[in-house]
């Protein structure tokens, strides 16, 4: 039973994980939008500097949180591969709703 609450809080943390890094991507796309509006508009140097220094936090933030998506998607494998191969009943549910995560979350896929 702890393998499958382990399971089911793995799957949760993909979810959460999964969301925050596709925000991260979204958010640095329209800043990258806005910055090159701020250029195009002649905006004052020093605003543009101080926006180019937030977009560099930003960018430097996505190899921690891929990593971190990762990192749950590669456990919560590991996870399901192992109850499966003991031969314990795994809870369809479970299986299913942490399935439905992956899936949501691209594992298998180079999508980022």
């Amino acid at each position: 039973m702890k393998r499958y609450m382990y399971s089911f809080s793995l799957s949760h943390h993909i979810g959460t994980s999964n969301y925050k890094f596709t925000h991260l991507l979204q958010e640095v796309k329209d800043n990258e939008a806005k910055l090159q509006k701020m250029k195009d508009e002649n905006k004052d140097e020093y605003d543009i500097r101080k926006f180019e220094e937030v977009l560099g936090e930003s960018h430097m933030m996505i190899p921690d949180s891929k990593g971190r998506l990762e990192t749950a998607i590669t456990t919560l494998q590991s996870v399901l591969a192992e109850a499966e191969s003991t031969g314990e009943p795994v809870d369809e549910t479970i299986k299913a709703d942490a399935s439905a995560v992956l899936v949501e979350a691209g594992a298998g896929e180079e999508s980022y």
